[in-house]
Parts: C-alpha cells; structure tokens; sequence
C-alpha cells in the first residue's frame, strides 16, 4: 500500500505536464483493479455449484440430459492465472511511471513508445530537459 500509494504522488504531481505519466498509471491501477475483482470472482466461485440457483427438480433434469452425472463445479476457469498476467501488467505499467519520474528529475525528457502492435509499453529517451552540463575541459 506504501508503494502504491507513492505511485500514486508521482501521478499526481506529473500528469498535467506529462500525459504518458497519466496513461501509464490510469491503465496500470485500472489492470491491477481488475486482477482484484478477477481474483476475487476466483475465490468465490471456486467449487460453486452453477445450477444452485435453480430449484432441483429442473437441476435434476439438466443432469439426465447431459452426459455429466453430478452437479457442474467452477473449476477450471484457470482464473488464478488470469489474476497473475493482469495484475504483472498493471505492476509493470505502474514500473513504469517510476521510472518515468526518475528520468524526469534527472533532467531528460522520457516518452512512452508502444511497440509489439501497440500493447507493450516501453520508455524511451527524447533527450535532456536543459543542458546543464558544460563540455569544457572535456
């Protein structure tokens, strides 16, 4: 929760004057929310009987006319390892807007280019804000 929300001071102090900030951190939390209902849905539907809502005269029925002989269980969802793709792209996304500040307070100008047909996010150096730096006695 400290992490996140030092993440989210970042967003907050950068995403007027740098929109990929904004966007990166918007979709990241958006990702990492979804892995968190996604995981929840998991855990409560974990070995759920998804004919209980019927009366079971019409459940009993159901399982004459099917080839399966027992009531049908959420199982293999394989929701569990949906929580982990979202919530490591949302952890990803929210890397990102670190190391976009970082590149920030040192002075460059960082940009969010998307690659691989435009899902992968990756940050790229435009060049410095201001050139501190002398070149004499170099």
């Amino acid at each position: 929760f400290a992490t996140l929300y030092l993440v989210y001071r970042v967003y907050r102090a950068r995403k007027a004057e740098y929109p990929d900030v904004k966007r990166a951190f918007e979709l990241g939390i958006s990702l990492y929310a979804f892995a968190i209902v996604v995981w929840m849905t998991d855990l409560s539907l974990c070995e759920t009987n998804v004919l209980a809502w019927l009366p079971e005269s019409i459940q009993n029925r159901i399982l004459q006319l099917t080839i399966v002989k027992e009531p049908w269980i959420v199982k293999d969802l394989y929701l569990h390892a949906w929580w982990h793709v979202f919530v490591s792209m949302g952890l990803y996304l929210l890397s990102t807007v670190i190391m976009l500040d970082g590149l920030i307070v040192q002075g460059w100008r960082p940009r969010i280019e998307m690659r691989a047909g435009g899902w992968l996010p990756v940050v790229t150096v435009m060049g410095a804000i201001a050139d501190t730096t002398s070149k004499k006695g170099l």
